[in-house]
């Protein structure tokens, strides 16, 4: 588990050099997680409009370890990127591919989970 720590730890100081301040700047106390709300069972908004998921469950976690209060901010997928440019929030954590015109934008972390995808039939 202290490489999942050192993960948040790159996406904060990626976050904070992305802003133009300085990595020691700023000692966190919150974070501000971007996610879509939309895309179970990674993130999504259950009945009661409160965010649930593996993403949400892993970023809360990132959260405990380095004992800062995670703040989420759904976000509409079309304005992810440019609402995490505009200062909206700190990081997004939402399952996000690394395309090369992403790339141009954004930094990424390692990747946290793979996602296999098949396409299915009947047996013969």
């Amino acid at each position: 588990m202290k490489g999942f720590a050192r993960v948040i730890a790159a996406v904060l100081l990626t976050a904070v050099g992305a802003s133009g301040a300085l990595a020691q700047a700023k000692e966190w106390k919150e974070v501000r997680i971007g996610t879509e709300g939309a895309y179970p069972p990674f993130n999504n908004l259950n009945a009661k409009k409160e965010l649930e998921g593996f993403e949400i469950d892993y970023g809360n976690l990132l959260c405990e370890r380095m004992k800062v209060k995670c703040t989420w901010v759904v976000q509409d997928w079309d304005g992810i990127i440019p609402a995490l440019l505009s200062n909206k929030y700190d990081i997004i954590i939402a399952g996000m591919n690394a395309t090369d015109e992403r790339k141009k934008r954004v930094d990424f972390t390692a990747v946290y989970t793979k996602t296999p995808i098949w396409i299915i039939g009947p047996k013969t």
